[in-house]
């Protein structure tokens, strides 16, 4: 003998909202930490500020790698890690502006106000 029909079940639908909205909250939460870790990953915070804990130099000093310091004394050093610093610029950022950009010939320091 068949049984032919539908079994109809209340259910508290409010429960099931819920979880529905926490899920979507969730997947929400996963691409801002998918973006932020992505961010910090291509940064790596300027030369991770590479500091020195020993050997050469002094504590905090930057290490310039693939670099060459172009600077003609300790107060435009200075004055470059600064800028770094504050504009919180990463190797890439800063490839990407000398890669990018040179003083045209004839133009010098002072034509920049340096």
């Amino acid at each position: 003998m068949a049984i032919k029909g539908k079994i109809r079940v209340k259910t508290d639908r409010s429960e099931v909202e819920m979880a529905i909205k926490k899920a979507k909250r969730l997947r929400k939460l996963l691409k801002e930490a998918n973006s932020l870790t992505y961010e910090l990953a291509s940064k790596e915070i300027m030369l991770k500020i590479n500091v020195i804990r020993g050997g050469k130099g002094q504590m905090g000093e930057m290490v310039w790698r693939r670099l060459e310091l172009k600077v003609s004394g300790e107060a435009e050093k200075e004055r470059l890690e600064r800028l770094v610093k504050e504009k919180n610029l990463s190797r890439q950022d800063l490839a990407v502006i000398l890669f990018g950009l040179r003083v045209r010939p004839g133009f010098g320091k002072k034509d920049f106000g340096i």
